[in-house]
């Protein structure tokens, strides 16, 4: 009985760990690990970027000032000159609509032989293009491009946890096997001590050799050392994922069910990997980039033609205080063109980012089949995974009445203990790899679930 009360203390002392389901794990996992802290620190520095591209439409002010002395020795019409000038300036260009205004404000004073005059001249200056940048194709360029890869950080991020995620839930499913590894091999160890006690009572009352009461002191220590084993890499385990998870590691047992069988949501796999697959879209989106580009590049290739109006009002006086409050206004309206010659590099530009897009769209051809392929895999290696389970059920159950029949047959003084020792054993290895199917089952699922993004919570 002392093998049996071994065993009942090492249950009682399993059931006090606190259980962790998968859903919890991955909450867990989102809530405390830094790779998740890091993600959202990158995404927070796209956006600043989108919002820096989007700040051409603001305000830029200047004042500039500048004092000149002239002093004439040579025609002799003054001696002393002073020349002050000051001038305050406002521009804006409107990325909508590619237009430009300005805003001057000059004041020139001269002091002459301590006598003084002073001008100024206020002006609006406002230029619409009518050709290339028309309605700020080329102004907002920038920002688009910021804006479509917001896009794709957001895609990428989830990307990039779907993967963290796959790779310690795999961890998990380990945990999960190590576990049931372990509970398999206690009732193994518990089937061993039964029968090294009941073997040890018939020999006591010379009903079996000494032969046979060692044959199940060897089945027991074996029995015992494969316990060991499991407990250790189960300990590895908890170790591992009670640091990732940042919680005790005797708190640590996971609750999941390894037999779970797993059903495919996704029809016409081909049509959603090309169609709607999160790499489907980063890719597409890093196609409108270039094709955004591409937009911009050909309209620089086009002549410059602008309308430009002006209004402005210029007035004289003795100093800056008393200039003369008389308007001169001013009017002008025109129409300015500029043409480059030849323009080898844009026709350039235009042709590689062209060949770009089609080499882009090649590309993003050749990964998605790989995924597809990838997919078709996984989803068959489930289905046959699946059936292995079945197979490995009956292989339990032939080894499972193997196991009674030579009970059977050594109770009756027919069979020998090495070989219900040897059937015993081949029920347990039977049950071992009905776990390592489900193990491997579960990893491939996680594998296909990844894979078509249906992996994060």
């Amino acid at each position: 009985m002392k093998y049996l009360s071994l065993f009942i203390a090492l249950l009682s002392l399993n059931s006090m760990s606190q259980m962790l389901d998968k859903d919890s794990f991955v909450q867990r996992l989102i809530e405390f690990h830094p790779f998740f802290a890091q993600q959202e620190l990158t995404s927070k520095i796209k956006q600043i970027e989108a919002t820096s591209a989007s700040t051409i439409d603001e305000w830029t002010v200047g004042i500039n000032t500048h004092l000149k002395n002239e002093t004439d020795s040579v025609s002799n019409l003054y001696d002393d000159l002073n020349t002050h000038t000051l001038n305050i300036s406002a521009s804006k260009v409107f990325a909508d609509t590619g237009a430009s205004v300005i805003l001057s404000q000059a004041w020139t004073e001269n002091t002459k032989d301590n006598v003084g005059s002073s001008n100024k001249k206020f002006s609006v200056d406002y230029s619409l293009p009518l050709w290339r940048n028309v309605d700020g194709i080329n102004n907002t360029m920038d920002s688009d491009v910021a804006y479509i890869e917001r896009a794709i950080d957001r895609l990428d991020k989830k990307e990039k946890k779907e993967q963290f995620i796959l790779e310690k839930l795999k961890k998990f499913v380990d945990l999960s096997y190590a576990q049931e590894q372990k509970s398999i091999n206690e009732e193994h160890l518990v089937l061993a001590a039964q029968e090294l006690e009941l073997t040890q009572k018939k020999y006591e009352a010379s009903i079996v050799d000494r032969v046979d009461v060692l044959l199940q002191e060897d089945a027991f220590l074996r029995a015992k050392q494969q316990l060991l084993q499991s407990e250790q890499e189960l300990t590895l385990l908890q170790h591992e994922i009670a640091i990732l998870l940042d919680i005790d590691f005797s708190e640590l047992l996971v609750s999941f069910d390894l037999y779970e069988q797993n059903s495919f949501h996704i029809d016409d796999l081909k049509s959603y990997i090309f169609e709607d697959s999160r790499i489907a879209k980063i890719a597409n989106l890093n196609e409108s980039i270039l094709k955004r580009q591409l937009v911009s590049l050909k309209n620089k290739s086009r002549p410059e033609l602008d309308l430009k109006l002006g209004l402005s009002s210029e007035s004289d006086g003795t100093t800056y205080l008393n200039v003369l409050q008389g308007l001169n206004p001013a009017f002008s309206i025109g129409v300015e063109l500029t043409y480059q010659l030849g323009n080898t590099r844009g026709l350039s530009s235009i042709a590689i980012n062209q060949v770009s897009i089609d080499r882009l769209e090649q590309q993003k051809q050749e990964q998605l089949l790989s995924i597809y392929s990838q997919a078709m895999v996984l989803k068959k290696k489930v289905i046959l995974l699946a059936e292995m389970s079945i197979s490995n059920r009956n292989q339990i159950e032939i080894a499972r009445q193997r196991t009674t029949e030579e009970r059977k047959r050594y109770s009756n003084g027919y069979g020998q203990a090495s070989a219900v020792i040897k059937s015993q054993n081949n029920e347990q290895n039977a049950i071992l790899n009905l776990a390592k199917t489900a193990k491997n089952y579960q990893r491939t699922v996680l594998d296909y679930q990844a894979i078509v993004d249906n992996l994060l919570p």
